[in-house]
């Protein structure tokens, strides 16, 4: 088995480098992805909660239950 390892290694170390690069570039997309949405609800909250939208906006905007929507809106923005 190490005779085709290391020999596959020596041959293609620029390419295994590129493939460890992208796969980590790929695991910090999804987190920043999941840091937007958690932001752009934030900020959804706090227009709600200065009047900039109605109810019905915000409940078309984040797409949970009512209530529990609103009650987290509500500690998000006395933050």
């Amino acid at each position: 088995m190490k005779e085709k390892i290391i020999p596959f290694i020596k041959k293609y170390p620029m390419s295994i480098l590129l493939a460890i690069i992208a796969l980590n570039l790929f695991s910090i997309a999804g987190s920043l992805n999941t840091e937007a949405k958690l932001n752009r609800m934030k900020l959804d909250c706090v227009e709600w909660y200065k009047g900039e939208i109605t109810d019905k906006e915000l409940l078309n905007k984040i797409k949970m239950n009512g209530d529990r929507m609103f009650n987290i809106c509500l500690r998000i923005s006395e933050m």
